[in-house]
């Protein structure tokens, strides 16, 4: 005898849960497997743990932070904690980063169960398990992962507000909720008054709208208040020099000045596309980034026929960091907007959910498997390069130089090295005095040869790169150099390893320039360069996290 309906319909919401947690347990394994490869803290990484490591709880939270670094304070606290009471260790540093992105994973589902049918939560979940930056990001010593969670919980917290009578206690926790999260997130102030809009307007159609917009006044105007009250206290302890610094860095994240820029380069589409592509860190690295913002677009507005209060929430952060983009106040781009990937994401499961639904009806098998091929796309990137995601991993390269030195070996270290050539020298027995670091010269490439110059003679001398700017052509001019004067006798490569974009190598190259002929074929002087010679204005030497060390020849 067939199954009854009531039956098969268990029967398949007990598989899809059983499918779901499979899912979930996959997600976590991808963070901790990346936490535990405790990969080499990279440039970034190194800028703002400095502060967290060195100064006291007081004088991480009321003052600057060096290098112009810029997080919350809560972030920063919760990161003091860790170190106090576990020690200094990258562990400890990506402590906090892993509980926000396995927490966010659980909290995920909850919410993508609440807002879709069918099996959209369970594309929705699948996303965001795969979703490469969220696997990366959870095992960084930065504050991205924290800002995902925050948004997911505060979504969480305002679609239960709209979807139940705003009772004076629910309406309270939400405010208690929002008011205290908001200083542990930058960008949680988006998410807060973005969602607190959404919710006024989607109260606009009710028929006791004037009962509900009353009982949920409180907390709105709360919520705005205290976005507002948390942005004036990040600002007030960050520098004009800070501020200057990052609105250079971002400078393509804001939208163009002009009209006609702005038409021309049909901003922010680069922007979603980085989102959803390939060449930024924060990037999904879907292979067909035109599709799955399509389907986006479609799952906003098959959501909103069916729920214009979870569409209006959905999309309230987002048009506010797009208004403070073209207000030119916050930066429309790649790991700054991670916290809208939720959102995303539920939007592009709720449109593949519908076009199931749609498909299913004329053939289940069809239906089964468009959700099989959208859904496999999106997860391909990771399958194709699962981790471990490395950027900049110098400690195999220090603890290789400091390995195979000799006493009287030369060592020049490019500035671009030097933070994490400190910081794991010691670790691996290259102390500070060991090695020279030279000094940052973009836009005049010839000093970086005549820095070398005083190895001329010298029959073992280790040159340690990363983090060096393409555009400069630096390590380039430096490596034709030596190669003219001197014999390449030893060389390491540890490749950076990413999904969406290919950062760059951590190295070392040993070369003999004692040889009296091929030292007599080039100077430094006369030595022909690559790249421009002149400084790029947006990235000029002397701040920002690459004047950590300075250099030994000032």
């Amino acid at each position: 005898m067939a199954e009854s309906t009531p039956a098969r319909i268990t029967t398949l919401r007990s598989l899809s849960l059983w499918v779901a947690g499979a899912t979930l347990a996959l997600g976590a394994i991808l963070r901790i497997w990346q936490y535990l490869a405790n990969t080499s803290l990279w440039i970034d990484e190194i800028a703002v743990t400095n502060s967290i490591v060195d100064r006291s709880l007081g004088d991480l939270l009321l003052r600057p932070l060096a290098h112009h670094q810029v997080a919350p304070i809560g972030f920063l606290a919760t990161q003091k904690l860790a170190v106090v009471g576990i020690g200094p260790s990258e562990y400890a540093l990506r402590l906090v980063p892993l509980a926000c992105s396995l927490a966010a994973l659980v909290l995920f589902w909850r919410l993508a169960s609440r807002v879709l049918s069918g099996a959209g939560p369970l594309i929705a979940v699948t996303l965001f398990a795969t979703a490469a930056p969220l696997i990366a990001f959870g095992a960084l010593a930065k504050q991205y992962s924290s800002d995902v969670l925050i948004a997911v919980i505060l979504l969480g917290v305002a679609l239960n507000v709209a979807s139940q009578p705003p009772t004076m206690g629910r309406v309270v926790k939400a405010a208690i909720i929002g008011g205290v999260l908001v200083w542990f997130s930058n960008s949680a102030v988006f998410v807060l008054t973005g969602l607190a809009v959404a919710l006024a307007l989607s109260q606009a159609t009710a028929s006791d709208r004037a009962t509900r917009l009353r009982a949920m006044a409180p907390m709105l105007v709360g919520w705005v208040a205290v976005a507002v009250a948390a942005t004036l206290v990040a600002l007030s302890i960050v520098t004009v020099a800070t501020r200057e610094y990052m609105r250079r860095f971002w400078v393509a994240g804001f939208a163009p000045r002009s009209i006609e820029a702005f038409t021309s380069s049909l901003w922010p589409w680069d922007q979603v596309r980085g989102v959803l592509g390939n060449g930024l860190p924060a990037g999904l690295g879907y292979p067909l980034p035109v599709l799955f913002a399509v389907l986006a677009a479609g799952g906003v507005w098959v959501l909103g026929r069916r729920d214009r209060t979870v569409a209006l929430l959905l999309l309230g952060p987002l048009v506010l960091v797009l208004a403070a983009a073209i207000a030119r106040e916050y930066p429309f781009r790649d790991r700054l907007i991670l916290f809208l990937l939720p959102g995303l994401l539920i939007a592009i499961a709720a449109c593949i959910e519908w076009i199931r639904e749609r498909l299913t009806s004329a053939s289940p098998l069809l239906g089964t498997a468009t959700v099989i091929g959208l859904t496999g796309l999106a997860v391909y990137p990771v399958t194709a390069r699962p981790p471990t995601y490395r950027t900049e991993d110098m400690k195999q390269v220090v603890s290789y130089v400091a390995a195979n030195r000799r006493p009287d070996d030369g060592i020049y270290v490019y500035y671009g090295a030097a933070p994490a050539v400190l910081r794991y020298g010691g670790m691996y027995g290259l102390p500070r005095h060991g090695y020279l670091v030279g000094g940052c010269h973009r836009g005049d490439a010839r000093r970086y040869l005549q820095e070398l110059d005083r190895f001329r003679g010298q029959s073992r001398v280790w040159v340690l790169f990363t983090h060096p700017l393409p555009r400069y052509h630096e390590r380039e001019n430096i490596l034709h150099y030596l190669r003219a004067i001197g014999i390449q006798r030893d060389s390491l490569t540890v490749s950076s390893r990413a999904v969406s974009w290919t950062p760059l190598p951590a190295e070392a190259f040993l070369y003999d320039l004692s040889d009296a002929g091929r030292l007599s074929q080039a100077a430094a002087e006369l030595f022909p360069l690559e790249g421009p010679q002149a400084t790029d204005g947006r990235f000029p030497c002397g701040e920002g996290p690459q004047a950590m060390v300075a250099s030994d020849y000032q």
